[in-house]
This record gives structure tokens, sequence and C-alpha cells, in this order.
């Protein structure tokens, strides 16, 4: 199999970035393992600032819709509220932000559940083997895979 692009990981980064090459036209395989993304104890708040790289990104409107607004910023100190201040954002559960990007992904990106064993570099191209035995072959690797070190570690990636 081939594909122009190979995100591998399906949190936030590797969702968006499936998400918005393949509104872009690009032939994008997705590789996770999950159909949705797995519960998860943590949220995100997005402030105007986050919003308008989503609005740029054509996935804002399907984030709010999902999201809790606020307009107002509680600040506390001590155990009291001190001061309330207008302040525009919205909040949500990571898992729910991320399904929510998924959610957007075009049909046309092809989807592979499952984990990605290794990348390789083949002449001016990447080999990626999954761990079902597949092969895919791709001018571009996209490698979104968060807390999983294994692949950067693999690939001598490192902070």
């Amino acid at each position: 199999m081939c594909a122009d692009v190979i995100v591998v990981g399906g949190g936030l980064a590797g969702s968006m970035a499936a998400a918005m090459l393949g509104h872009a036209g690009h032939d994008v395989t997705f590789v996770d393992p999950n159909a949705t993304y797995p519960p998860d104890f943590r949220c995100e708040k997005l402030e105007q600032g986050h919003i308008g790289v989503l609005r740029r990104s054509g996935l804002a409107e399907a984030v709010i819709r999902a999201a809790t607004h606020t307009d107002r910023l509680w600040i506390a100190r001590f155990g009291r509220i001190i001061d309330k201040v207008p302040f525009d954002q919205y909040g949500m559960a990571y898992d729910r932000l991320v399904n929510t990007i998924r959610a957007e992904i075009p049909q046309h990106v092809r989807t592979c559940r499952t984990f990605v064993d290794a990348v390789t570099l083949i002449e001016n191209h990447q080999r990626v083997l999954l761990s079902d035995g597949h092969e895919i072959d791709a001018r571009l690797v996209i490698l979104a895979s968060g807390l999983n070190w294994t692949l950067r570690r693999n690939l001598g990636i490192s902070r």
C-alpha cells in the first residue's frame, strides 16, 4: 500500500493533522489502534488564540459545538474568589476534543487500526511496518505518537 502522508498517532496532534491534510485533498493514511480516543483524565481550555487557529484549519465550528463556553474567569487566592473578569474561553475533556476532531477526518482518509512497529527510510520515501504485518510506503510520515516514545527512540529522536 502507498500513501502521500502517513499520520502515526491519534491524539490531538495526529487527529488534527489527518483532518487538515485530508480536507486539503492529500492522500493520507491515519494509523492508530483505537477507533475512538479512550477516556482520559485531563481537559483542555481553548482561548481565542486557539480558536483562531482552529478557524483557519476549518475545525473550529465542530469544536465550539462540543465545548462548554464561559465568558468569565474566576480568580481565587487562599480559598476565596477575589475577582471575576471577562475572559472568552471554551473547555472540554481531552478525549471529547480529540474525538470531535476525529469526526472531522474526511471519509477518503484511510484508517489502519493497528500499531506501528518501525519506520525506515527506503531511497526517497519512508516505509512504515505495521504490527499486523502490512507495510505502507509514503513520501512523508508524521510521528504524533505522544507519550509513546518507542518509535522516537528507535528513530534516534530525543528531546
